[in-house]
């Protein structure tokens, strides 16, 4: 009996080891003094990505968080339900009074039910942890579900299976001094979720997922409901698939590092309903695929650097859809190193203040964009403090108030027209553009009234003749190059 549960425990570090030994047969003997070598194989990057201030980005991810399953010999299998940890597995898992403890590096496969304790991890003969939730409820009235204050890397790997996470309230509940944070899943170091199952976190007390490194979803379902922030990292989070819904009485994802602080969303589709911000990084976010969908109570989208380049991204705002800043910088003045780029997306804002709002400099480059801002004077379409560079490849349309109104440059290498309405144009009606044969080219139902309008798409010729119109009211003009005013 020994020697086999010798055996079992030594694959498992095999396994999860990102040692020189990963390319080893499961029947050579463990080497510990090759744990601490690290393969450079063992990552894998994505499409390198130019962006707006024109250095390059790409997502890296270890291999070991890409693999589709994971070696159910090697597992530890537990019954959450049964509270029972079989002898042979007794030194590296063991329930207690508070908490299921997992004493060491390893896969653990977790199943059935578990009311009021908590998953515990530890660090002992290995630092890497594959956590499998298969079909797995945690339910407490406290705080903090599945956690580790020691130095582990965790990946959490969802089979084909629903499992939950709820943390209730139940009256006032003391300060805990066993843990750093009150969120739902809780690590100092890395977390990645990986799998195509779905997990539903529900908590009451403080946020959803907290790392004090990195945040990986390679794929699977994930809907979060949070008192406070349902995503928080101080590094960076990464996006590649999967679906993920985000519920939040705070933000909906927020990064907190000022050096490199990072949202990368390569895929999937990403649903955020906030009281606060949507996306909050305190240095840059890069959406590059995928659907993104953010109704937001304040900002929608808010960093020092701002790039989306494709996928699409619709926003309902209770202030700015986009705003690029830089908190340690005078927000009235023009900011440097900040920037919102716009280079393939399609967007669509529905702003209750600036449709989009650059500290810095405004490039719109590419893509679909689609604007309805505030219908307040003290508010723009678009506000930048800095520079606006305007290329062609853009179909635009973008409507709010005109007293403060910013163009997209005297001399774009697209053109766009700006129209200047005397009285305002009702909001719930069809704006449209036409050319002089009736042919649609552009058009938006906005969610507000408006009194200007900024136009563009490559349809557009110079000389040509168009119409915009919205419901009984028509404006017919003539196309210059580059740059119309249009006084209606």
């Amino acid at each position: 009996m020994f020697k086999s549960c010798l055996i079992k425990l030594l694959l498992i570090l095999v396994i999860v080891s990102i040692s020189a030994c990963q390319n080893k047969t499961e029947t050579e003997v463990f080497n510990t003094e090759e744990v601490e070598t690290i393969d450079e194989n063992l990552f894998e990057e994505s499409d390198e990505l130019m962006l707006g201030d024109g250095s390059f980005k790409k997502a890296v991810y270890d291999v070991l968080d890409l693999e589709e399953g994971y070696d159910d010999y090697a597992a530890v299998n537990i019954n959450l339900s049964e509270e029972n940890i079989p002898d042979e597995f007794s030194s590296v898992a063991a329930f207690d009074k508070d908490n299921l403890v997992l004493k060491s590096g390893g896969i653990y496969v977790l199943s059935g039910t578990m009311n009021g304790k908590r998953v515990k991890i530890e660090k002992d003969l290995g630092d890497r942890v594959l956590l499998v939730l298969d079909n797995a409820n945690i339910n407490l009235n406290k705080p903090c579900a599945i956690y580790s204050q020691d130095d582990v890397q965790i990946r959490i790997h969802l089979t084909d299976s629903h499992n939950t996470i709820n943390l209730k309230k139940e009256g006032k509940y003391p300060k805990d001094d066993v843990i750093s944070s009150f969120a739902a899943i809780n690590f100092d170091k890395s977390i990645s979720f990986t799998g195509k199952g779905r997990l539903d976190i529900d908590n009451d007390f403080n946020n959803g997922v907290e790392s004090g490194e990195d945040i990986i979803f390679i794929n699977g379902e994930y809907n979060i409901k949070t008192e406070q922030d349902a995503i928080k990292t101080k590094h960076q989070l990464l996006m590649r698939d999967g679906k993920i819904n985000l519920e939040a009485n705070d933000d909906g994802i927020k990064v907190t590092s000022d050096k490199d602080a990072l949202i990368f969303i390569e895929n999937g589709e990403l649903n955020l309903n906030t009281f606060d911000k949507g996306f909050n990084s305190d240095d840059r976010i890069i959406i590059s695929g995928g659907t993104v969908n953010v109704d937001a109570g304040n900002e929608a989208i808010t960093a020092k650097k701002i790039d989306l380049l494709s996928g699409t991204v619709n926003i309902i705002a209770g202030d700015d859809g986009i705003n690029s800043t830089d908190k340690n910088q005078n927000k009235k003045s023009n900011q440097s190193g900040v920037y919102t780029n716009l280079a393939g997306s399609k967007l669509n804002i529905d702003a209750k203040m600036d449709g989009i709002d650059s500290n810095g400099d405004l490039y719109i480059r590419a893509g679909e964009i689609f604007i309805s801002a505030a219908d307040t004077a003290d508010e723009r379409i678009i506000d930048y403090n800095g520079n606006v560079i305007f290329n062609a490849n853009v179909e635009m349309l973008a409507v709010g108030p005109a007293k403060k109104m910013q163009d997209l440059g005297e001399d774009p290498s697209q053109n766009y027209i700006i129209l200047y309405l005397f009285d305002k144009w009702r909001g719930s009606e069809d704006i449209v553009l036409k050319n002089i044969q009736g042919e649609e080219i552009i058009s938006l139902t906005p969610t507000k009234d408006y009194a200007a309008a900024l136009i563009a798409s490559e349809k557009l010729v110079p000389g040509e003749n168009y119409i915009v119109s919205s419901a009984d009211k028509k404006v017919e003009f003539a196309l210059s190059n580059g740059r119309t005013i249009i006084n209606e």
